[in-house]
């Protein structure tokens, strides 16, 4: 399972856009197609989309209790509904895509 703590890969890419380096995250392909948003519902939404598109099977996202509040976890989980399984629970996302 791929494991993300939210609030730091935010930092990395704010880091990237005032440097010169290309790409954020060099251990996880699937974040060079992601771009945050700043209204966290559709940054997490483009994130588990870039996850579905790598055919990642496993994401855990990992939040701060604000972060975590701000998040409207029944409209995630209704979205992916079809893709796979969204649970929440102790600042924790984790997203199992379904197998076909």
């Amino acid at each position: 399972m791929i494991s993300i703590i939210y609030s730091e890969l935010l930092k990395k890419y704010d880091d990237v856009l005032i440097s010169t380096s290309r790409g954020f995250d060099r251990n996880h392909e699937f974040l060079e197609t992601w771009v945050p948003n700043i209204d966290i519902n559709y940054s997490v939404s483009d994130l588990i989309n870039s996850a579905i598109d790598y055919e990642i099977n496993e994401l855990e996202l990992i939040f701060s209790k604000k972060e975590d509040e701000n998040i409207n976890f029944e409209k995630l989980k209704k979205k992916f509904i079809d893709k796979g399984t969204i649970n929440l629970k102790d600042n924790k996302l984790t997203f199992l895509k379904k197998n076909k």
